[in-house]
């Protein structure tokens, strides 16, 4: 038996050799690059985002998000063509939007109809809104151009202008709230819900200064709403409910120098304001100039009084608003930062003939102060390990991330300018390791199943053995038994 138990662990060892065998046969010509993958703590292409400033996401802005208006709860300026979140204080907090709402009305108006589609007033159409609130006192059964009404909501705000546009587009104002809702959804904003069309009432509204600045970006990219957005003056002309001309002035004093002219920036090329006591002065624009593009929100500031208690000293609003605009088109500029098949790095490459140069098939712009030089960014290329020949042109190789101070403006890959063939010494070296790896793994495997067979008969032969052995004695037991009853 005790032969039998040293053949057995004999055998397990021989199989065990005999597996040892298959994983190197399994990973055979597998580069280090292959097996290794470099650690990364924000993965590739969200850095810019949650490091950075890129796109409207961009968690940490390039101006930093330190207060820089005085009342202002909630401000973001997002700069358009660049993708470049440039400042914002607060802008995830969620507050009521006032008839901010109405921008979002206007936009999807443009989305369903034509600026010449003629709308119906409905009956009763002032009982449908606030008593008191905004209107150009339409008329049941009166007839407008969707142009008119449009121009009537984004100057003035006019409340019975919205309704007539809902119920036009939706049939009731609660199927056209949840008609901006569900856009509201699909442009990505998951801090905002509308209460109702027009922001006034006690209905439950709100959004965030990120929110808003998605909404009025995607409404900037209609050619239609900009027009109307912009315009400082509008006359709808009489119709056969109302006799008289209806001049409408906008109340968004960026963009005329007649009423309140102290307000007036040149760059602004569109706005809609929103007061109400309770939630404050809030305000979005957009604004063009220095090859900037800028979106703008500020929400929640304060309106302050001379001592009579009904001449205004601040808006708050246009005020802090002016000075955002001021401080961004000052002190911020437009420079390209990386460029379409750029020779950006040079990388070696082990067991190559020569090195690679790397470069991005992208170009980049991104907002800097003017004072910044290429001299101030921070380039990081990443290869993810050694990069190894063969390598091919057009190959992605490496990325590369690049910050200014400690906000990161971009990311992007690199890609191989140039081939990298294998050098004739590491060919030569490769090809004999690979040769003698194979007859070894051969001969191993070789000399595994002979070692097993041998070892499976030696074994199978002595328990064979020690079986009979066993039976003998049994039966010499068994007559020496019948011997002793026998006599």
């Amino acid at each position: 038996m005790k032969k039998f138990t040293i053949v057995s662990i004999l055998l397990c060892l021989a199989l065990l050799m005999q597996c040892a065998v298959l994983p190197v046969q399994a990973v055979e010509g597998e580069s280090a690059d292959d097996a290794y993958t470099m650690p990364a703590e924000v993965p590739f292409g969200s850095v810019c985002i949650l490091e950075g400033c890129r796109t409207i996401e961009g968690m940490r802005p390039l101006a930093g998000s330190a207060r820089k208006v005085p009342t202002a709860q909630a401000v973001m300026i997002y700069e358009a063509n660049t993708g470049t979140v440039l400042y914002s204080y607060n802008p995830d907090l969620k507050l009521a939007p006032g008839t901010l709402s109405k921008v979002m009305l206007s936009m999807i108006v443009l989305e369903h109809c034509q600026l010449t589609d003629v709308v119906t007033c409905p009956e009763g159409i002032q009982s449908k809104i606030p008593y008191g609130s905004a209107n150009i006192d339409l008329k049941s059964g009166e007839k407008l151009l969707v142009k008119d009404l449009l121009h009537a909501v984004l100057l003035q705000g006019a409340n019975d202008a919205a309704v007539a546009l809902a119920m036009h587009v939706s049939g009731t104002t609660e199927n056209f709230r949840a008609l901006m809702n569900k856009r509201a959804k699909e442009l990505g904003c998951t801090g905002t819900e509308f209460g109702n069309i027009s922001g006034l009432d006690n209905a439950v509204s709100f959004t965030t200064a990120r929110d808003m600045a998605k909404i009025v970006l995607k409404a900037s990219e209609n050619e239609k709403f900009m027009k109307i957005f912009g315009t400082s003056e509008y006359t709808i002309e009489p119709t056969e409910k109302y006799e008289k001309d209806r001049v409408l002035q906008t109340l968004t004093y960026l963009l005329q120098n007649k009423n309140v002219t102290k307000y007036y920036y040149q760059q602004v090329t569109g706005g809609y304001q929103s007061f109400i006591p309770t939630l404050g002065a809030s305000l979005v624009c957009t604004a063009e100039g220095n090859g900037m593009k800028l979106i703008c929100v500020l929400m929640g500031a304060t309106r302050t009084y001379f001592e009579n208690g009904w001449q205004v000293d601040s808006y708050g609003n246009f005020d802090e608003m002016l000075e955002l605009l001021k401080f961004s088109y000052e002190n911020y500029k437009v420079a390209q930062i990386l460029y379409d098949n750029q020779a950006l790095h040079q990388f070696s490459v082990a067991n190559g003939e020569c090195d690679v140069v790397g470069a991005p098939h992208v170009s980049y712009s991104s907002v800097l102060p003017k004072d910044a030089y290429m001299k101030n960014l921070q380039i990081s290329v990443n290869t993810g390990g050694q990069l190894t020949a063969p390598v091919n042109v057009d190959q992605k190789i490496a990325t590369v991330q690049v910050n200014y101070r400690d906000v990161c403006l971009m990311e992007a890959e690199l890609f191989a300018m140039n081939n990298v063939k294998l050098s004739a010494n590491a060919a030569a070296i490769q090809d004999t390791v690979a040769k003698d790896s194979e007859s070894s793994g051969n001969a191993m495997s070789v000399v595994g199943t002979v070692c097993v067979v041998i070892l499976g008969a030696a074994g199978a032969y002595i328990a064979w053995n020690n079986f009979r052995r066993m039976m003998a004695r049994k039966q010499a037991r068994r007559r020496r038994a019948g011997r002793r009853r026998s006599r």
